[in-house]
């Protein structure tokens, strides 16, 4: 089973892992390149014979992130932190320094935007800025090349997207929650779990442009009534 996990505020094995697993709309659960394929969700959970995978990602660069890094390693848990050029909402962001330390342990880097804005609501040009602009500084200050990028809050739209195309990722992952399947676009990456205290607005949302009402109701209606405080630790419980 695979159960990503996101930090809003951010799932998977590394992002460099995950994009390699999308390419082609199939998905590799272990290192050495086998691949699952979509099956009913209770019997892949029930398997004993399937891999339970953990992935999980980290947005917005905090400083802190360096101590979820360690708690990643000491679990032995990858990560993949998604970073900005400047911190988000004007709060600190990690220094050069801290990055090349998530890199050296293993940890994948992904562009996270320049100035966290609603991309969709960007020109052509700031867009480039947001995304092209970037991964090159970010790519600069690595030494290496980004294959991985996160949208913003999630917001994404069709010019969003080719611009993330253009700009040469691979991949790019949203917000959406509650994702079980193994098959999905690999610019439109959900998650599963969020460590977050999300609202009952928050999940009715996610329902609502999901795409797919009878899965996700499906999956609502299994809470049972004492779970249903609708935050992730409750969803977590679904998903064991």
């Amino acid at each position: 089973m695979i159960l990503p996990i996101h930090k809003a505020g951010e799932t998977r094995a590394t992002a460099r892992q995950e994009s390699d697993m999308n390419i082609g709309s199939t998905l590799a659960v272990n290192g050495n390149g086998a691949e699952a394929t979509p099956q009913n969700p209770d019997t892949f959970a029930a398997s004993a014979h399937q891999p339970i995978i953990v992935t999980t990602s980290w947005d917005d660069g905090d400083p802190h992130d360096l101590q979820i890094a360690r708690m990643l390693a000491d679990c032995r848990l990858a990560g993949t932190f998604y970073i900005p050029i400047k911190g988000h909402h004007r709060s600190a962001r990690m220094d050069r320094a801290g990055m090349l330390s998530l890199d050296a342990q293993g940890f994948e880097i992904g562009a996270h935007g320049v100035s966290h804005p609603n991309l969709p609501q960007c020109d052509a040009a700031q867009l480039v800025r947001e995304v092209e602009t970037c991964k090159q500084r970010l790519e600069d200050d690595l030494s290496k090349e980004l294959s991985m990028f996160a949208y913003p809050n999630g917001r994404h739209n069709s010019n969003v997207i080719a611009s993330v195309r253009r700009a040469g990722f691979v991949g790019a992952r949203t917000t959406a929650m509650l994702a079980r399947e193994l098959i999905f676009d690999p610019f439109r990456m959900p998650t599963s779990v969020q460590a977050f205290p999300h609202s009952q607005l928050d999940y009715l949302k996610n329902f609502l442009t999901s795409g797919d009402f009878r899965r996700n109701w499906s999956h609502l209606t299994r809470l049972p009534r004492a779970r249903r405080g609708w935050s992730w630790r409750c969803v977590c419980l679904t998903r064991s």
